[in-house]
């Protein structure tokens, strides 16, 4: 055997447990004659078949990983006589069938002598009767992966046997002999692929990632669907270490404790065997809750619903943070403020800072059609109001109601030959309380702070509300209430 072939294999050599059978000699003889001289001996024919592999226990098969062996052969010319011989399987215990899956590969000097089943092994060779050949074989088994969990925890027991026939009476009579080595391949328990794509997404369906911040305690931990063929359900892990059996849907919601800090998450995969993939990294992301808004956090200050002197659709609305924390606004909702009663939705990453203003405007404070001089926060087409009257609600990104506005017509604004905006008192009170809001007259509020032109048009956008009554006092609604 070529060096090269036994060491294209060495890395990757798996030892088996071979058991060696005791060798027979049989004499068979085709007439009889009186002669003085003739010797008998075992030796005439004889050979050995051994393994270079000794270990004392079965190979085992494994997944992911190694499904495939390799062991290394010979049958040695141990006789005086030519012979030629065969070499085939036979099945001793376990499972047949995966007997039946296993293929090997014989490869002597002069490359693949057999490929193909297991059970249907057939090798055939010659051997001088100098007492010195060898015949050696490289053996490579192996079972296709997809079977491996058909089979997990299955063995399957066989032998290969050589018979020699003296050459000149190959499978008719002469000397012959018989060796046997014992073999035995288990296919180990086989755990399911550990899950992939672990992420946690917070309480708007939005990925966090792992490592992301939340000012909400409830989120959803995905991750992909496991591909085994046998799975039966995934263990889920919090960092206290409490694992949950959780069914063959491959997300879990849930709830972080009420307590701001680093919380982390893991899976594994657990088959019908109860035979469990490695777990995932840890999956991270941090509550703060510091950004959570109450009621009352965040208002609704100031409505220009008629429009302005340039036009009538240059309508806008003002938010103020009557809280003592910044807060971010992405996918908070003015309910009822869109064309034809729709809703509008604040930007992601949209934030308002500590005592400040978010102005959202039909127009940019450059289109021609705004008489505006102060830069919106946030410019969309959907806004709209009803010169009637209509009740806006805003609430925040999990659907808490922060605010409101009365319901039915208007409880201040007018639309006459001047155009005044609906201001929210210096007390803020219930927003659904007509006398906690009032008319923009006070002549400051047609400066060209707020206007391109000190013209017909009367309102503080961006900025403190002016009115007769209006005082430095900030008072907001009841904030008893936390959002979870």
């Amino acid at each position: 055997m070529k060096n090269n072939i036994i060491q294209s294999i060495g890395g990757v050599v798996v030892l088996m447990y071979f058991l060696m059978g005791i060798p027979s000699t049989q004499a068979h003889m085709s007439d009889i004659e009186d002669s003085y001289g003739n010797v008998f001996s075992s030796t005439t024919l004889d050979i050995a078949f051994t393994s270079a592999q000794t270990q004392t226990t079965p190979s085992v098969l494994t997944y992911p990983g190694a499904l495939s062996t390799v062991r290394v052969i010979m049958v040695e010319d141990k006789g005086s006589v030519a012979s030629r011989y065969d070499m085939s399987f036979n099945f001793i215990g376990g499972n047949q069938a995966l007997c039946d899956n296993l293929t090997l590969q014989f490869i002597d000097t002069s490359g693949i002598t057999y490929d193909g089943q297991l059970s249907n092994t057939f090798v055939s060779g010659s051997l001088p009767g100098d007492g010195i050949s060898t015949h050696l074989y490289v053996v490579e088994m192996s079972l296709d992966q997809t079977l491996a969990n058909t089979y997990e925890g299955e063995h399957c027991a066989f032998s290969y046997e050589v018979k020699a026939w003296q050459d000149a009476y190959y499978h008719v009579g002469g000397w012959t002999d018989s060796e046997v080595l014992t073999d035995r391949v288990d296919i180990a328990m086989v755990p399911p692929e550990v899950p992939t794509s672990l992420t946690i997404l917070d309480h708007n369906g939005v990925d966090l990632g792992c490592g992301g911040v939340t000012d909400n305690r409830l989120i959803t931990v995905d991750w992909g669907d496991s591909s085994a063929p046998d799975f039966d359900h995934y263990d889920y892990q919090n960092k206290t270490g409490v694992t949950i059996a959780q069914p063959t849907v491959s997300s879990r919601t849930g709830t972080i404790a009420d307590q701001d800090g680093l919380y982390r998450y893991r899976v594994s995969a657990v088959d019908i065997n109860g035979t469990a993939s490695d777990w995932t990294p840890w999956c991270e992301v941090t509550l703060d809750r510091s950004l959570i808004s109450e009621p009352g956090d965040v208002v609704i200050n100031e409505i220009m619903w008629m429009g302005s002197s340039i036009s009538s659709a240059d309508e806008w609305i003002e938010l103020r943070n009557t809280s003592s924390h910044p807060i971010d606004l992405s996918n908070f909702v003015l309910a009822n403020a869109g064309t034809s009663g729709t809703d509008i939705t604040l930007p992601s990453g949209a934030t308002i800072g500590v005592d400040g203003y978010y102005l959202i405007s039909n127009y940019s404070d450059s289109d021609v059609n705004s008489a505006l001089s102060v830069v919106p926060q946030f410019v969309t087409t959907s806004i709209s109001f009803v010169n009637t009257g209509e009740q806006l609600t805003l609430t925040d990104s999990v659907g808490t109601v922060l605010d409101q506005t009365p319901v039915g017509a208007w409880p201040a604004g007018t639309l006459t030959t001047e155009y005044h905006s609906m201001e929210r008192n210096a007390v803020f009170g219930d927003g659904t309380v007509s006398t906690n809001w009032h008319s923009c007259i006070d002549a400051v509020c047609n400066d060209t702070t707020y206007w391109d032109v000190e013209g017909n048009n009367y309102g503080t956008p961006g900025l403190l509300n002016h009115s007769s009554n209006d005082v430095s006092v900030v008072a907001k609604t009841d904030t008893s209430d936390e959002i979870l």
